[in-house]
């Protein structure tokens, strides 16, 4: 029993120092992918809306840009679907690795 209890609190301490400042720095960066690639999904509506408010300050050269952008978008936000994907499966990993040595750490008592 005791070792149990020893065991959750060693994994709740390396989980907390060692895993959680690299999980919150990947999700920040799964985060920034799917905010930019959907930005560069709607640069076309955003570069619409402004040509309608401001009309003095339309140019091509935008349309053509926000329509590049929108591309690049379209794969940054393909990318970051199976990327989401690969970071869900080996997180779900990790937590059935960790429940695999409570498990063990309940077996040998």
């Amino acid at each position: 029993m005791f070792r149990t209890i020893w065991t959750v609190i060693g994994i709740g301490f390396v989980n907390l120092f060692f895993v959680l400042g690299p999980l919150l720095g990947l999700l920040g960066l799964l985060g920034a992918g799917w905010i930019s690639g959907i930005a560069g999904i709607l640069s076309p509506f955003i570069m619409f809306v402004c040509a309608i408010a401001f009309p003095g300050t339309f140019e091509w050269f935008d349309v053509f840009v926000s329509i590049a952008f929108c591309g690049i978008g379209l794969f940054i936000t393909i990318g970051m679907y199976y990327i989401t994907i690969g970071v869900k499966k080996c997180f779900l990993r990790y937590l059935k690795y960790n429940a695999a040595i409570l498990k063990g750490g309940m077996m040998h008592d």
